[in-house]
């Protein structure tokens, strides 16, 4: 999916009437904007559901650098609770101490060729790989 630039840097609204598939256009859009790393905040007047989401990411490490330039930024476990700290304010130190962490990571991944999917996808051949 192609969306304007202008789009997913401003505030939008889905209107429609009950039943007219207002979620799941939501949930489409969510998906693709989480996938390429835009920050996302999505309020629900109703109340059903509140979601933040980001992705931090870095130069992508050799093993994954054929397939993008970018790689997510992957958390060793040891930083876990003091990336999610509430009390610490976030910064540029804390963002460049995670980005240092999960280079190491990273490096660490293996790349392992599978089978073209769809969004909707959703079953164990996902993870069949591709014959040699």
């Amino acid at each position: 999916m192609d969306l304007p630039l202008k789009l997913i840097t401003s505030s939008n609204g889905i209107l429609a009437k009950k039943g007219a598939g207002k979620t799941s256009a939501a949930v489409v859009l969510l998906e693709e904007m989480h996938q390429v790393g835009v920050p996302v905040i999505v309020v629900d007047p109703k109340g059903d559901w509140v979601l933040t989401a980001t992705i931090v990411t870095s130069d992508a490490v050799q093993t994954l650098a054929g397939t993008h330039d970018r790689n997510p930024v992957i958390l060793p476990e040891h930083i876990w609770l003091h990336w999610l700290d509430p009390s610490l304010i976030g910064d540029q130190a804390l963002v460049d101490e995670a980005v240092h962490a999960g280079v190491a990571e990273a490096s660490g991944l293996e790349f392992d060729a599978v089978s073209p999917f769809g969004i909707r996808a959703n079953g164990p051949e996902l993870l069949e790989p591709l014959p040699q």
